[in-house]
């Protein structure tokens, strides 16, 4: 089955060739601040007012090569910048998820950048809000490690010192206790441990199972010997 054909920012209808000279400019009623070029009969393409004024684009002005190209340059931003906005409003997204799905349009890797750090700098991208959210979900489903956050974090494309920023306000809060968090999944592992392990393939693979969820090494010592000490707390049986 042929797969459908990856989708750019390119206008969908070519520009016309160079030649001849913008003949009018006419303001879109659908998209305020949009402006068509005319070459006669024909619409050369439609840019932004700010985009029109600095490329000296006006009556009169012969439809070269280069500001065909310009042209084009322009649409390309305009559309990258609409598709930027959408997926930012539908979803939240790091800069870095933003600057990929961007890439994956074919768009440059500096104007993608540019871009996403310029919805950054608006607010439409909020990192810090982003990174809080995905901490805490991650530990409301199960219990988990300063370590194993932040990896998370920066697997959708975090900044290092928004996703440290995020994780330390998370296990510093009151109600975060590491140990606990540890002791609890070591408990609930251990309920379902194959009964052929000896007790030392249990501690080997409770360790393990612990320090994949992000534990640091002497919480995961600790959580394990008070698990193997006493499996099951009196609070916990049902």
């Amino acid at each position: 089955m042929a797969r459908g054909k990856r989708k750019t920012f390119a206008p969908r209808t070519p520009l016309p060739p160079a030649g001849g000279v913008i003949t009018a400019l006419a303001k879109s009623v659908a998209v305020p601040g949009m402006v068509s070029i005319r070459l006669g009969r024909k619409t050369a393409g439609r840019i932004d007012e700010s985009s029109c004024r600095k490329l000296g684009i006006d009556i009169g002005v012969a439809w070269t090569d280069d500001l065909r190209s310009r042209v084009e340059r322009a649409m390309i931003l305009a559309a990258a910048r609409s598709f930027a906005l959408n997926s930012a409003a539908y979803r939240p997204m790091s800069r870095q998820m933003l600057v990929t799905k961007l890439r994956q349009r074919e768009l440059d890797q500096a104007s993608a950048r540019e871009i996403a750090d310029d919805l950054a700098r608006r607010g439409v991208i909020d990192e810090a809000a982003f990174a809080e959210q995905i901490v805490d979900s991650t530990m409301r489903r199960k219990p988990a490690g300063a370590r194993l956050l932040e990896a998370k974090l920066r697997s959708r494309g975090i900044d290092g010192k928004v996703a440290r920023s995020a994780v330390t306000k998370a296990t510093s809060d009151p109600s975060y206790d590491a140990l606990a968090e540890a002791l609890k999944l070591a408990r609930r592992k251990l309920r379902v441990m194959p009964r052929k392990l000896d007790a030392i393939g249990i501690k080997r693979r409770l360790y393990a199972q612990l320090a994949r969820r992000g534990f640091d090494p002497d919480i995961c010592a600790k959580a394990l010997a008070k698990a193997v000490a006493q499996p099951i707390a009196d609070d916990e049986c049902e």
